[in-house]
């Protein structure tokens, strides 16, 4: 069996029965005062760190993290339970972290924290740089006497995808959280839950925007440089591969063609230059979807962006700035485009009533969020049509 190590608190390599012992403790009390100061302080630190605190997606995070947020958080749990209802902690939560988003592993140990469970977060062994800069953040915190129950509640670990520990913890936890791949979620899932515990799981997905062409024309130039400037934030963020980075640009109505030949040069001009290998890839995909398909049309602009314009098709995906590009007539044919892989739609130039209308049409069968440009990869607590919070928390009914 191979050792799990700790990354938080003394770190070093923890045997697996005190692993088993640990997680079988008690849970803490359920949206806790301190808890919530826990999280203020995290944020503190986080933008008081001189690398940390420059970063948009370490910057978001802290904002989610503050107590503002927290106590929002909270009332809006107490708001939506039913009569008779109280919230407790579900006890003991399991979370496999994904590798493709440095920060979501916090997101997640945070709001089952919140709730007040016991928590252990999976972290892989090919970690960032930044994943490790920000543990070591969470493990400076939580060594502050003040903190000294949420340090006892928790464990950052790594251990191989082959350990026996997944398969222990998954035994003992009442909620397991996967963030991952299909096959990565198949491959935990061969360890069996407890009868009694639960479990969310995050897949493979893939994100687009729709923008409204005759919205984008009507645009001022500075107003057109904000909004591509935004989007462009939503392609960069973790260089395109968080499930919601948009892959596809989607232009709605008969302005479509201007509107883009407008807008793929000025979104060239503020994307970041690709990695050489990076920059490659994107040319061996584009160069593959043309051979596949002869209507594809490619616009390279520089080594920061390429876009295929391929009605119907979406290329292989690699990242650093690479976009699929296809027409439609009307927002409400875009409901038979799309399928449950689509997660996250980005738009503009639409208003609330129009994406409503979108939304019942799919009818579950795809998207599970709506966000304006800029706000791609925003974090909330509602994520694929979980909620996360609730989900940490068992309801207990009382009738006097």
């Amino acid at each position: 069996m191979s050792a799990v190590t700790r990354l938080d608190g003394p770190g070093g390599t923890i045997e697996l029965t005190e692993l088993e012992h640990w997680f079988a403790g008690p849970a803490h009390a359920c949206f806790a005062e301190t808890t919530v100061a826990l999280g203020q302080e995290i944020s503190r630190s986080l933008l008081a760190d001189a690398d940390l605190g420059r970063r948009a997606e370490v910057v978001a995070l802290a904002f989610f993290l503050r107590q503002s947020h927290s106590r929002r958080l909270i009332a809006q749990i107490g708001h939506g339970l039913p009569d008779r209802c109280l919230a407790v902690p579900r006890g003991r939560c399991l979370v496999f972290a994904p590798g493709n988003v440095d920060t979501m592993f916090v997101y997640s140990w945070w709001l089952a924290l919140l709730a007040g469970n016991r928590v252990a977060v999976r972290l892989t062994g090919q970690r960032s740089a930044l994943t490790d800069s920000i543990v070591a953040v969470l493990a400076r915190v939580l060594a502050q006497p003040a903190f000294a129950v949420h340090a006892a509640a928790t464990r950052l670990l790594s251990w191989p995808h082959d350990d026996a520990a997944g398969a222990a913890l998954s035994g003992l936890c009442d909620l397991r959280v996967i963030w991952g791949g299909d096959a990565s979620i198949a491959a935990i899932r061969s360890h069996a839950l407890g009868p009694a515990a639960t479990e969310v799981t995050f897949p493979d997905r893939r994100s687009l925007a729709v923008f409204a062409a005759s919205a984008y024309l009507s645009l001022e130039p500075t107003a057109r440089d904000r909004l591509i400037r935004g989007f462009a934030a939503d392609l960069s963020a973790f260089d395109q591969m968080a499930c919601s980075s948009p892959r596809l640009l989607v232009w709605c109505g008969p302005d479509a063609e201007p509107a883009a030949a407008d807008f793929r040069p000025r979104l060239g001009a503020v994307l970041a230059q690709s990695e050489p290998a990076i920059a490659m890839r994107k040319l061996v995909n584009a160069a593959r979807a043309v051979l596949d398909g002869p209507e594809a049309v490619v616009h390279r602009f520089d080594a920061g962006l390429l876009v295929l314009k391929a009605d119907g098709a979406e290329p292989d995906h690699c990242g650093g700035g690479m976009l699929a590009e296809w027409r439609i007539d009307g927002l409400e044919h875009l409901a038979d485009l799309l399928d449950r892989r689509y997660q996250t739609l980005v738009h503009f130039g639409f208003d609330g009533d129009s994406l409503r209308q979108l939304a019942r049409r799919l009818n579950g069968r795809a998207l599970d969020r709506m966000m304006p440009v800029g706000k791609a990869l925003e974090f909330a607590s509602v994520w694929d049509g979980h909620d996360l919070l609730r989900a940490a928390l068992r309801l207990v009914w009382i009738e006097e």
